[in-house]
């Protein structure tokens, strides 16, 4: 007993050697969840990616949005400035115009005032030579009675008689001379009641010619002048 026990307590304890575990071992579950990390690592970075690419052009389309509509006031108001001036110019072009008309027209209308004048003294002159103002229209009223006379009674007898000496009248039957004859005679009697009143307008312009002197505006009425033009009412 003792020896066996001797020989148990004795006997050397044999050495169990570790055996190293292998370095190049992987677990899969490490390997799928590393693969799956990373995924995620991408996807999370392409997000990130994504979102400041889409809030930076959003960002941008607005600021794009502010830089097109303030230019879009801007071409506006000049565009109103430019019709502004360019009326302004049109107006100031109108303007010259009629300064250099009213100039013009100042100029012309001083020349036929001045010319007005010249002829308005030589008729006066002409007047008094003639015995004055009230003589001058009795010797024209003259004169137009007598071309009325001449108009009237002459050109009538004139175109009747001639009517009288056609051989178509001659070859009339009496009655039918007679019938005209008369017709004749009313139409002379028409001619000169149409004498007599034009006469009449005559003789009553005679009379208001007394006691009157010839005025500027007959003048230029007799000139066939247009007296407003010559004379406007603001110069007088």
């Amino acid at each position: 007993m003792d020896n066996d026990t001797t020989l148990v307590e004795t006997s050397p304890t044999p050495k169990i050697e570790k055996c190293p575990m292998k370095s190049s071992f992987k677990s899969p579950f490490r390997s799928g969840i590393t693969k799956l990390q990373n995924r995620g690592e991408v996807s999370l970075k392409t997000c990130n990616t994504t979102y400041t690419r889409l809030l930076n052009e959003k960002q941008l389309s607005l600021q794009n949005r502010v830089i097109y509509n303030d230019l879009t006031r801007k071409i506006s108001f000049y565009r109103k400035e430019i019709t502004n001036l360019s009326e302004a110019i049109n107006i100031m072009k109108k303007y010259d115009k009629e300064l250099k008309l009213d100039e013009l027209i100042m100029k012309w209308r001083n020349v036929c005032q001045s010319s007005m004048s010249y002829l308005f003294n030589a008729t006066l002159f002409k007047i008094d030579k003639l015995g004055g103002y009230e003589e001058f229209i009795r010797k024209e009223i003259e004169a137009e009675k007598a071309k009325l006379e001449y108009q009237l009674d002459d050109s009538v007898e004139e175109e009747i008689s001639g009517i009288l000496e056609s051989d178509e009248f001659q070859a009339l039957p009496p009655d039918d001379q007679e019938e005209y004859k008369i017709k004749f005679e009313e139409k002379r009697e028409e001619v000169e009641k149409v004498k007599q009143n034009a006469l009449k307008v005559l003789d009553d312009k005679l009379i208001l010619a007394q006691n009157k002197e010839i005025t500027m505006e007959e003048l230029t009425k007799r000139l066939k002048v247009d007296y407003n033009l010559v004379y406007p009412s603001s110069s007088l």
